[in-house]
């Protein structure tokens, strides 16, 4: 039974970001967009960004590792990538990653996140997510969102 309440834009926002196309190859789908996404809003609040300018290095690149260790998933031993869910989520048009074509699909380019940084050192986000990500109580309701679909489908 659906509600007949008034949607926020934050509850669309949240919405958006939870039903991004995931690689459902697998039993799951990939969580890898989700993890990136838990990095970067953890990087604006621990760093307190006011603007709207992340810079994709290997710090951000080590949080997304550490998220990533929680949820155990196989990688078939090789270090998890945050390079293609930054292009994933570019090509979603949640990110931008200027300099960068999103849309191409070339398995070859940015298979480390130093061959990234090359390209782009910094990424925006989409203006009407920022304005969430940048104030504490709407990150933290993302936050309870994406880590609530996480749990559920990877436990």
């Amino acid at each position: 039974m659906q509600s007949n309440l008034p949607r926020t834009a934050l509850d669309i926002s949240i919405q958006e970001l939870l039903n991004i196309h995931v690689d459902g190859r697998n039993e799951a789908p990939a969580p890898h967009k989700f993890i990136a996404l838990l990095a970067i809003l953890k990087t604006i609040e621990e760093k307190n960004i006011k603007d709207n300018k992340i810079e994709i290095n290997l710090e951000l690149d080590g949080l997304f590792k550490e998220i990533w260790k929680k949820y155990d998933r196989a990688t078939d031993g090789r270090d998890p990538n945050l390079s293609m869910p930054l292009k994933s989520l570019c090509r979603d048009t949640i990110i931008d990653l200027q300099g960068v074509d999103c849309q191409d699909r070339k398995p070859t380019d940015y298979r480390s996140i130093n061959a990234l940084m090359e390209s782009c050192n910094e990424l925006y986000i989409r203006k009407d997510f920022w304005w969430h990500f940048s104030h504490q109580d709407s990150r933290t309701r993302i936050r309870q969102a994406i880590l609530k679909l996480l749990e559920r489908r990877y436990g």
